[in-house]
């Protein structure tokens, strides 16, 4: 035996009493845990929350398994990762609603641009001036219907 039963007793540490308020604090930390700064989420064990606010360990142990905290931290998890992935659909969605509006209006611009095209094609045409070639009034039309089909996704 290393020491005597005084040196023994000194490097005991001295519990704390498990009060129904410290155990609804401990029961929260360990079923919702804590969030850290980058948004995760860390899950303490319950031997790390003994040690953190030294009450016995057979007593929240105990507790634990009386109150169904590991059930409880399960449903916690259940949740949570359902509400993460409702509000990552939701972003989804708004950033689509955001791509369709900028397709529109890219579309919009498209169309005007090869309606100023062909304006300008017929008069030009009318005041005695070359007109497009084949070639580039199929181009027209291509970007023509490329802008429809881009208004229409």
């Amino acid at each position: 035996m290393v020491g005597n039963n005084w040196e023994n007793m000194a490097k005991k540490v001295k519990k704390v009493k498990l009060t129904d308020t410290l155990k609804e604090k401990i029961r929260v930390e360990y079923v919702q845990g804590a969030e850290l700064s980058a948004g995760e989420r860390t899950l303490p064990t319950l031997d790390a929350l003994i040690t953190k606010y030294r009450v016995a360990k057979t007593t929240l142990y105990r507790a634990s398994a009386t109150d169904g905290w590991k059930a409880q931290r399960e449903r916690f998890q259940y949740e949570y990762m359902a509400r993460l992935d409702e509000e990552r659909t939701n972003n989804l969605v708004e950033e689509s609603k955001k791509l369709d509006n900028t397709s529109i209006n890219l579309a919009k611009l498209l169309m005007a641009t090869v309606g100023q095209q062909i304006r300008k094609n017929s008069q030009d045409m009318m005041g005695g001036l070359d007109g497009l070639n084949a070639s580039q009034i199929l181009s027209l039309s291509n970007a023509a219907l490329s802008a429809q089909r881009l208004a229409k996704m």
